[in-house]
């Protein structure tokens, strides 16, 4: 089921209290005197986030976060149905007027970001699969890797895979697992005018009028057309083209971090074992603190040139591909 991450919203229609908690915040200019540029508030568990500037009144709301802690569900929980959504836009909206806000009708209230997101059980890790997306290439979205996270992006939108077991262990210091391999795929909308134009939302009353099948069609739709790319009906090739092949090399870091990942790893894959090579690099006279490093270095470099060597068959590039568009743009 597709649910709501994250939805930031905005109005100009509010009033500020006098006995309001807002923190101001201040600039002093050079040759000027001390003046205000901004208020924040932050609630104690960090789940809404508000601000006044000079584009009005903004709250940041993590519907999925607010059900979690409220159910005690598990820390991939995601907001996928409209009991979930008013209830955490009532509790959300209730709190910002409890610290001294008076806001105005729904329709009143602008979106200014909203995230459609899933999480699918997918056959291996997030990261196996990023050489796949950067093989596509975005439609008018410029690619970008991270160790755990890949993106399509532009100004305006978003739509980025990750690993979201590896998140959870992160941010538990390994305290919390998710079973097998939970990957998270997401479309962010980011500015107001997108989220107008693309998801034809032009208020908060009009997105609380929505249905989770709405979001799941609109979630589908939009990773077919500007993500997989599906209406282009383009067969992958037996082997990679050169702008494949181009792509794949950009997406190791270039050229140059390209042919380093090749020669680490036939290093590695020399000496048979992690053993034998640090027992030569020792022989030699490196330093411990050296040699831990170049280890790692080398491992890293094997575990990717596995990757760069299964995507020379278009079999697994196929698979793979096939794999996240059934699971991701799968509507019922």
């Amino acid at each position: 089921m597709v649910g709501i991450d994250k939805l930031h919203i905005t109005t100009r229609e509010f009033k500020l209290m006098d006995n309001n908690e807002y923190t101001p915040h201040y600039t002093k200019p050079p040759g000027s005197e001390i003046i205000e540029t901004h208020k924040r508030y932050q609630d104690p568990t960090g789940l809404i986030q508000s601000s006044i500037n000079h584009k009005g009144l903004v709250i940041q709301i993590n519907p999925s976060a607010i059900i979690r802690t409220i159910k005690g569900e598990p820390m991939n929980y995601l907001a996928t149905t409209k009991e979930d959504i008013e209830t955490a836009t009532e509790l959300a909206l209730t709190h910002i007027e409890s610290i001294g806000i008076r806001l105005p009708e729904q329709s009143l209230i602008d979106i200014t970001r909203i995230d459609y997101a899933k999480d699918m059980q997918t056959d291996h890790p997030a990261m196996e699969y990023f050489p796949a997306l950067a093989i596509l290439g975005g439609k008018r979205l410029k690619p970008r890797n991270e160790p755990t996270t890949y993106y399509f992006a532009n100004s305006q939108r978003q739509f980025c895979m990750y690993d979201k077991g590896q998140e959870v262990h992160d941010k538990t210091n390994g305290n919390k697992q998710l079973e097998g391999n939970i990957t998270r795929f997401e479309c962010r909308y980011l500015k107001t005018k997108e989220v107008q134009k693309t998801c034809n939302l032009r208020n908060l009353q009009e997105f609380m009028a929505t249905t989770p099948e709405q979001w799941q069609q609109f979630y589908s739709t939009q990773l077919k057309e500007q993500v997989f790319r599906t209406d282009n009906n383009e067969p992958i090739p037996l082997t990679l083209t050169m702008k494949q092949q181009q792509r794949i090399t950009d997406y190791f870091g270039g050229n140059r971090k390209f042919e380093q990942i090749i020669m680490k790893s036939a290093l590695l894959e020399y000496y048979g074992s992690r053993e034998r090579m640090e027992q030569h690099l020792k022989h030699i006279g490196m330093k411990r603190s050296g040699i831990g490093k170049k280890l790692r270095q080398c491992e890293t470099a094997l575990k990717q040139k596995g990757i760069i060597d299964s995507y020379r068959n278009k079999e697994t590039t196929a698979t793979l591909l096939n794999e996240l568009i059934t699971k991701f743009t799968n509507v019922a």
